[in-house]
């Protein structure tokens, strides 16, 4: 098999009564743990580039930055 094999998580969203309080980032960690992963896949997200706060809870939980995007306007 070629290319990156795992899990794909299109989104997760937090109502606005629940922003704020540390849960971006727990639900985060809860669901990396409990997503069956083999040795050889990998579990990737992407976080608009606006989203500061998503950002910071994402590199709280342990996520690591391994690239980013520029967008060039043609």
């Amino acid at each position: 098999m070629h290319g990156l094999r795992g899990p794909v998580v299109q989104e997760l969203v937090l109502d606005q009564r629940f922003r704020g309080h540390g849960y971006g980032r727990q639900l985060s960690l809860l669901l990396a743990r409990a997503l069956p992963l083999d040795d050889d896949q990998l579990l990737i997200g992407t976080i608009h580039s606006d989203n500061v706060t998503a950002l910071q809870s994402a590199l709280g939980a342990g996520r690591v930055d391994v690239g980013g995007e520029i967008l060039i306007p043609l």
